[in-house]
């Protein structure tokens, strides 16, 4: 599964992060992680603004 999410330490800046994530034994782990890039900032907010 590929997340995206505003860490706390980047909150104020408003940048976010991309984490390839996988699930095992009810435990969510991430693989890596890379600054999103404009696709995904624009996956990322159009999924906050259907979540109100």
């Amino acid at each position: 599964m590929v997340r995206t999410f505003k860490p706390d330490l980047l909150a104020g800046s408003g940048g976010l992060v991309t984490v390839i994530t996988v699930e095992e034994d009810g435990i969510e782990r991430g693989l890596n992680a890379w600054p999103s890039n404009d696709t995904d900032t624009r996956k990322y907010n159009r999924q906050e603004d259907d979540d109100g």
